[in-house]
């Protein structure tokens, strides 16, 4: 509204004169429902701005082709709800329970799930731009045939989430649990994780890139064949997980920690996993290529077949870990390795020396000193 219209408006209010709302560009008020119980109800074709429901019950309602710019829900109960073709702007539940809701051929900008918890929920052949899920319980969630873009999980838990021939792009989660939940087809993109704890999730099948677990624990989890080049594990902790033949091409691993997991026949070159450890894990027949493993622990892991050509593994701990059957072994890089290395171990002259050099000089505070530390000091090695 223009600064004539608001004069025009104004001198109509003074002289206790009614509104004409179009004319003068004022937008409806929101419409608020308190405390009301809506049961078996067929709403067709309703056009709304502003609806919110506080403290209602909603049993056996459907909306169909309605368009809604805001719906918000407060301390809803909501059982069996429908939404067919619908077009809502900004949807929101905060503190609702939710039973049985099926949403399908919907186009929703923004979507909000705050506290509250969902079960068996729905979604189908549908077109959602943003979707948040925050301290949020949802159990039972079918996604399928929908373009979900703007994913956000934080502090939420996720049971039996399954994601059927989707899109899945630009998804953050953050201090989440998702468990005994799937990937079927369908493709993800740009997918970070961080601090989630993931139990028995199978994303086999599913095609993406740019993903992340940084800092997060995952167990029994299946990412058998998918394109993981780049991919981050930073200081995760794996556990039972498959990844055989994933192409993990300069992924990272670092400050990991993986105990019997499956990457037999996956491409780790030039993957990073310095100071990672790997316990009990199957690695025949990968490709070591150039993959950085310095400071690792490699403990009862099999390596046959694997190749390490140009693979670093200065200062790594290997135990009960054979090296006999592989290939490249005569171009690693193992000075300072502990434990049985293969027989043909090359010598770093120049590595030696400094070794050397810092057993006779001892340089850096004496340990007797105040001011010792009583340990290495951090920061740079001393090859550098």
């Amino acid at each position: 509204m223009n600064k004539k219209k608001q004069g025009a408006a104004l001198a109509q209010l003074a002289m206790g004169t009614s509104l004409d709302l179009d004319e003068f560009e004022i937008p409806e008020a929101p419409a608020q429902r308190e405390k009301r119980h809506y049961d078996n109800l067929f709403l067709r074709g309703e056009q709304k701005t502003v609806h919110r429901y506080v403290d209602c019950r909603f049993s056996n309602v459907t909306f169909e082709g309605c368009h809604f710019r805001t719906l918000h829900f407060e301390r809803c109960v909501m059982d069996n709800i429908r939404l067919v073709a619908c077009n809502i702007s900004e949807l929101k539940l905060i503190g609702c329970d939710v039973q049985r809701l099926v949403a399908v051929d919907c186009l929703v900008n923004q979507c909000l799930f705050h506290e509250g918890k969902q079960q068996q929920i729905t979604w189908g052949n549908s077109l959602i731009e943003g979707i948040s899920f925050n301290q949020h319980q949802v159990e039972s969630l079918l996604i399928h045939d929908v373009s979900l873009a703007r994913w956000s999980a934080s502090e939420s838990s996720f049971s039996q989430l399954e994601i059927r021939n989707s899109e899945f792009s630009d998804a953050g989660w953050f201090n989440s649990q998702l468990q005994m939940s799937r990937w079927l087809g369908g493709c993800v993109r740009r997918q970070a994780m961080s601090g989630c704890t993931l139990n028995a999730v199978d994303y086999q099948g599913t095609i993406g890139s740019h993903q992340v677990w940084n800092d997060c624990t995952l167990s029994q989890v299946n990412l058998a064949k998918m394109p993981l080049q780049g991919a981050s594990f930073l200081g995760s902790h794996l556990s039972v997980c498959d990844m055989s033949d994933c192409n993990l091409a300069q992924a990272v691993f670092t400050r990991g920690q993986l105990n019997r997991c499956r990457l037999n026949s996956a491409n780790l070159t030039f993957c990073q996993a310095q100071d990672a450890s790997f316990t009990d894990c199957d690695l025949s027949g990968a490709c070591m290529r150039n993959a950085y493993f310095n400071g690792a622990l490699l403990a009862q892991c099999r390596v046959d077949g694997s190749d390490f050509t140009g693979a670093d593994l200065r200062a790594a701990e290997i135990r009960d870990t054979s090296f006999k059957a592989i290939s490249g072994g005569d171009k690693m890089r193992m000075h300072g390795a502990r434990g049985p290395v293969a027989k043909s171990e090359p010598t770093e002259p120049l590595l030696t020396k400094i070794d050397a050099w810092y057993q006779r000089n001892q340089p850096g505070l004496p340990e007797a000193s105040p001011w010792s530390p009583g340990k290495p000091l951090n920061g740079g090695s001393r090859y550098v």
